[in-house]
């Protein structure tokens, strides 16, 4: 190891050191620019969302009339609803299920 070190010079040295110097990171500048480039990604992704939260809410809307129609057998609560949806999906999926075995 020490002929390795020995083996440089100060010309060597003192490239090892610019090239140091070229490769160093300014982290204050590249946080800036992570920062404007979520601002800018979240700026440009609005509108969808926009559209995706209308949506969702529709579907949980619709999803709600369909339980209280069907008689809301486990309360006019968000939980119920959800209990219901999820034992429709399963019989569904058993429904489904067997008539592929068929």
């Amino acid at each position: 190891m020490r002929e390795y070190v020995a083996s440089f010079d100060a010309e060597k040295v003192a490239q090892l050191a610019q090239l140091a110097s070229e490769w160093a990171v300014d982290w204050e500048r590249l946080r800036q620019r992570i920062t404007q480039a979520a601002v800018e990604y979240a700026e440009a992704m609005r509108p969808i969302w926009d559209r995706v939260k209308v949506f969702s809410q529709s579907f949980m809307d619709a999803v709600k009339e369909e339980y209280r129609a069907s008689g809301a057998i486990y309360g006019d609560t968000d939980e119920g609803m959800m209990r219901w949806a999820r034992e429709r999906a399963l019989a569904y999926r058993l429904e489904e299920s067997q008539q592929d075995a068929q």
